[in-house]
């Protein structure tokens, strides 16, 4: 909805630049078309554990006094392996309306989680949404560490005592690699390009740090270019999956040269990246805005006409940045997965990428907040000391009698 309101539908546009109701409105439509992609991505996660073999459903309990859905699940559990004397059934095996019951299960909790998402983004600090990922994130970091170690000193080689130093050092590097990722992510997004911005009328001012600038960020555009890359890479490995059993060949096809596992697969992910970082840096920075902006508010960048020539000087900026941001952004975001390549770490208890970058990029986000909570109450604070203090002068000045008074 974000791009579509950047002048490619022109009715979201308009909503988009109608104010408060427009993004009112906006807000509604995104939530509408959720539903459909919550209905897809419910059954295709479903439908990916079913084709696993993935037996999640629980039938030792009667649900209903009568036990008839008890008896069905003990014909359809007969053949299926048990874990404690309990069976188990898998997604496919269940009836079509318990199927719907667990599709709106999977919806309910997206619904849920935007509700939750919207009073955390009104109530809290931050995004809503980018929090409730983080706090996952950061719930399975310790899990994600201890299994990669117990991976790494599980694998076979030489005498143990050599082995045992071997895997030790593996995972020091393995631990030194991510705090390392973690400070440069840091140091990067904080870094900004100043463009110096001189106010008309103001006079000519020679010290460029005494000038006003309009800061843009080194990644201008943040993680959205992963999440379209992820979302691209997904889908062909969605497919695969699905018609894992009806098609081996190009499952395996997907699984060796289109996977986050694979070579060329991170290959094809880091260029998406760089792609996506240029197309949405163009939809999200429009220029001829800025420029008119700055033409209202009289306001130009010294040494450029305004008009045409801010407008280019500005995407040439833009251009110049993203040619440092983007294959940076792509390399930060593969790079885990090739340590995972290197140590042989399984991609289901490594800690990826993405996960970083969300990481980084919330908590940044949180301790600006932070921040400039923190200044507009020490603002507010100093003004109530000054008003307090100027009516505590002109108490003492009223109250007292000035001798050179008549009355």
């Amino acid at each position: 909805m974000q791009i579509l309101s950047n002048d490619l539908i022109k009715k979201l546009t308009e909503l988009r630049k109608a104010g408060e109701m427009g993004r009112v409105k906006i807000e509604l439509y995104t939530r509408l078309l959720t539903l459909p992609f919550a209905i897809i991505t419910s059954l295709g996660t479903l439908y990916l554990l079913n084709n696993e073999g993935i037996s999640f459903i629980h039938l030792w309990e009667p649900p209903a006094r009568d036990g008839t859905l008890y008896k069905a699940g003990q014909q359809v559990a007969e053949n299926l392996s048990t874990t404690g004397g309990k069976p188990f059934i898998t997604f496919g095996q269940l009836y079509f309306m318990q199927k719907v019951l667990m599709v709106l299960v999977f919806v309910s909790g997206t619904y849920i989680s935007l509700f939750l998402s919207d009073l955390i983004s009104k109530k809290g600090l931050g995004n809503g949404i980018s929090l409730l990922i983080v706090s996952g994130i950061i719930s399975s970091i310790p899990e994600n560490f201890y299994s990669s170690y117990q991976y790494l000193s599980s694998l076979e080689g030489g005498a143990h005592n050599v082995k045992l130093l071997i895997n030790i050092f593996k995972f020091l590097i393995y631990v030194f690699f991510y705090i390392m990722v973690i400070a440069l992510m840091v140091f990067i997004t904080g870094s900004v390009r100043k463009i110096p911005i001189q106010q008309t009328g103001a006079g000519l001012i020679l010290d460029k740090k005494k000038l006003g600038y309009l800061p843009i960020k080194i990644m201008p555009v943040g993680i959205m270019p992963v999440v379209f890359a992820g979302s691209v890479m997904i889908f062909p490995i969605g497919i695969a999956e699905l018609t894992k059993s009806s098609s081996p060949g190009f499952n395996a096809f997907i699984r060796d040269y289109v996977s986050f596992g694979s070579p060329t697969g991170l290959l094809i992910y880091f260029l998406l990246i760089v792609v996506f970082s240029f197309l949405y840096c163009q939809v999200q920075f429009n220029t001829e805005e800025m420029c008119r902006s700055f033409q209202k508010q009289a306001q130009f960048i010294p040494g450029v006409m305004i008009g045409q020539e801010t407008h280019n000087y500005l995407r040439m900026i833009l251009n110049k940045i993203n040619w440092f941001g983007a294959p940076f952004l792509g390399l930060v975001t593969i790079m885990p997965n090739l340590l995972n390549l290197w140590t042989g770490i399984p991609s289901q208890i490594a800690f990826g990428g993405t996960g970083i970058l969300l990481l980084v990029s919330t908590a940044l986000n949180i301790y600006e907040e932070l921040l400039s909570t923190h200044i507009i109450s020490k603002y507010k604070a100093e003004q109530e000391l000054e008003l307090s203090t100027l009516e505590n002068k002109l108490h003492l000045s009223t109250s007292s009698k000035s001798p050179y008074l008549l009355w």
